[in-house]
């Protein structure tokens, strides 16, 4: 039957259970109850499909613009003097930015709009951080983001480090006491960056379970937001030869690991037959400082300072 509104077709569902069971399932996700199948009918196709969401996705985006204009503020540009953008990328932005309520995403798409639209910004947004920031997750954005405290945090321990130790090493005059005093110093520093590290990490592991950061890290290590560092042909001999009395003997060992680390780099896809990396590990016990088997690539380096 034409719809006069807008010369369309009026969507019509079989009485039957499909409609059934799909009226359930979407009562459940609304947590909303409808009678018969006008009912259903009435509220998904013309409440959920046009109304319903037509709002949620206008206060993401009005939430999202309002964080856009306090962003360029607190970046000391006034919103009158803010640069207009091509149509294309502004509805890209806008299509993203309207599909999530996550509150990390919600600021990262801000953040993206704000730096585009930011005429003191002399770096170009590269095209593909609109597609990139539409793919993430809100842990995806959570990982991302420790990661890069990680490192900050990283540079911050080493340079105190750095500046307790002298250019040629420990001071000569009272050198026992001195070296006593700088190994202090240097545990005291390590100790307070592994609690920062500790505290940035358990925001992470106390709101989601192992399988799903395992998923998320599988996930950036496709879009090349993340890499494992570890592997890597460092130019030694891949097989041994042996020779025995009545044979040869081969040790594969070193080109089996080189396989084994192209094979991760090229088929990022294959998680059932290829275990990843656990985000973190420790050196010496799970009670001690833990490191991240991950880092950052230069491109979501880039990203994230595009979006912060």
């Amino acid at each position: 039957m034409a719809d006069s509104d807008n010369n369309g077709s009026e969507i019509v569902l079989l009485k039957s259970e499909i409609e059934a069971a799909a009226a359930r399932v979407a009562e459940r996700a609304l947590n909303e109850t409808w009678t018969g199948a006008s009912g259903f009918l009435g509220n998904v196709f013309g409440g959920l499909v046009g109304d319903r969401v037509k709002q949620w996705r206008t206060r993401n985006l009005v939430d999202t613009l309002v964080k856009t204009k306090d962003h360029l503020e607190r970046k000391g540009v006034n919103i009158d003097a803010a640069k207009s953008l091509p149509m294309g990328e502004l509805l890209s932005i806008f299509e993203g930015a309207s599909r999530t309520d996550d509150v990390d995403l919600a600021s990262m798409w801000a953040a993206l709009l704000s730096n585009s639209m930011n005429p003191q910004q002399t770096d170009t947004t590269d095209p593909s951080f609109v597609r990139f920031l539409g793919e993430l997750s809100g842990l995806d954005a959570r990982i991302l983001h420790y990661l890069k405290t990680y490192d900050d945090l990283s540079d911050q321990r080493n340079t105190k480090k750095s500046l307790v130790l002298k250019p040629n090493g420990l001071p000569m005059s009272d050198k026992e006491k001195a070296q006593s005093e700088v190994v202090a110093k240097i545990d005291q520093i390590t100790k307070e960056y592994d609690a920062k590290m500790r505290s940035a990490r358990e925001e992470i592991t106390s709101n989601y379970s192992a399988e799903k950061i395992w998923y998320s890290v599988s996930n950036l290590l496709r879009m090349g937001l993340i890499s494992n560092g570890s592997g890597g042909y460092d130019g030694d001999t891949l097989m041994y030869a042996t020779l025995r009395r009545d044979r040869v003997e081969l040790d594969t060992s070193g080109l089996r690991n080189e396989l084994n680390w192209l094979w991760e780099k090229i088929d990022l896809t294959s998680e059932d037959n290829r275990p990843l990396p656990s985000m973190w590990f420790s050196p010496t016990s799970s009670e001690g400082p833990q490191y991240s088997n991950y880092a950052l690539t230069g491109l979501a380096e880039r990203f994230l300072k595009a979006c912060s």
